[in-house]
């Protein structure tokens, strides 16, 4: 089941997502999702890119539930969502050496260009146009 995070979920969150400045903010603006099967098994956390274009600045399934459908049921109700809202575009982007560029290609999204953040990987900007 794929359902919008609450506070209380913020420990099982912040195992995974510790970077964030304000993830309760995130949170209370229903801007991350959890996809659960009894246990969370992973999230989605976006923001608007330019203020109009979906952007998944977080995508994470625990790795024992990797390769299982999840990810990818996660992405597709979380597109569904977003297409309600009247959204025509998604974007993320992932390190290029990651093993998660693969999972976004699968699904749809292109590679769209990139860039080098100080210190980090080169970092792939990629996107996909949302089907009327």
């Amino acid at each position: 089941m794929v359902r919008l995070a609450k506070l209380n979920d913020i420990i099982f969150l912040k195992q995974y997502d510790y970077e964030v400045y304000n993830l309760e903010n995130d949170i209370n603006n229903n801007l991350v999702y959890i996809i659960e099967n009894k246990i969370n098994i992973g999230f989605l956390r976006y923001s608007l890119f330019w203020n109009r274009i979906p952007f998944i600045n977080m995508f994470y399934i625990k790795e024992e539930y990797r390769n299982m459908g999840y990810g990818t049921k996660l992405l597709n109700e979380f597109i569904k969502i977003i297409k309600d809202l009247g959204f025509k575009e998604i974007m993320t982007s992932c390190v290029s050496l990651e093993e998660g560029k693969y999972f976004f290609l699968k699904n749809k999204f292109n590679i769209s260009g990139g860039f080098n953040p100080i210190g980090e990987g080169y970092e792939l900007i990629m996107s996909r146009k949302l089907e009327v």
